[in-house]
């Protein structure tokens, strides 16, 4: 919810059914076997990621989950069975389908807040980002309203320090290299907030990455 200078609008940050969704998937479908392992929850200003132990279980993940059915095996049946029989789970494979479909009809969507999904590393790992970050934010002055809550993510943790994009990836908890460059990395340097420290070479080892100065 936010307030105009004659009316009040009601607009949620997340998908009430894609946060049950992805909470559901990642109960259903961890691995069990990792003891003393968990799944977490993690909220930030502008996402909150959802991981669960245990990468899936057959199939790589499709690079768009909308129009590719995503083929499912059940990691833990009689878990899967318990949530259908109270009616918190979808159909087979649709999980991820819904998550993008239940985001993507909510009022304050825009495709930059598109659901991402990350399968690596013993983790499946849900994000989804917070739809009223940009216009709560408004209000103050360190962040540019124009800026997506990717590229203010970059540029927050940019602060007073140099980093690799290796290490921006740590500090911002991603695992997926391609995704992270293509969606954070990326569209914060076309901004032109964050420069490169060698850029007439954007390809060195040697590359790091900085707040325009």
């Amino acid at each position: 919810m936010f307030s105009t200078p004659d009316s009040r609008i009601d607009r949620r940050s997340y998908s009430e059914r894609a946060v049950t969704e992805s909470l559901v998937n990642a109960l259903i479908h961890r691995s069990y076997l990792d003891f003393g392992s968990e799944v977490h929850i993690d909220i930030y200003d502008d996402r909150l990621i959802v991981d669960s132990p245990g990468e899936m279980v057959k199939g790589p993940l499709p690079d768009d989950v909308v129009a590719t059915l995503v083929e499912s095996q059940r990691r833990n049946p009689v878990v899967a069975d318990v949530f259908g029989r109270m009616h918190l789970m979808e159909r087979r494979g649709s999980g991820l389908r819904e998550i993008c479909m239940a985001t993507a009809a909510e009022d304050a969507y825009k495709p930059e807040f598109r659901p991402q999904f990350e399968n690596g590393k013993g983790v499946f790992r849900v994000t989804l980002f917070d739809m009223m970050y940009e216009a709560a934010s408004s209000v103050s002055p360190q962040v540019n309203p124009q800026d997506s809550p990717q590229v203010d993510a970059v540029f927050k943790a940019l602060e007073g320090q140099e980093l690799s994009a290796i290490e921006l990836m740590e500090a911002l908890g991603f695992s997926d290299r391609k995704s992270f460059r293509e969606n954070y990395l990326h569209p914060a340097l076309d901004t032109g907030l964050v420069e490169r420290t060698i850029p007439d070479k954007p390809n060195s080892r040697l590359q790091k990455y900085r707040r325009s100065t």
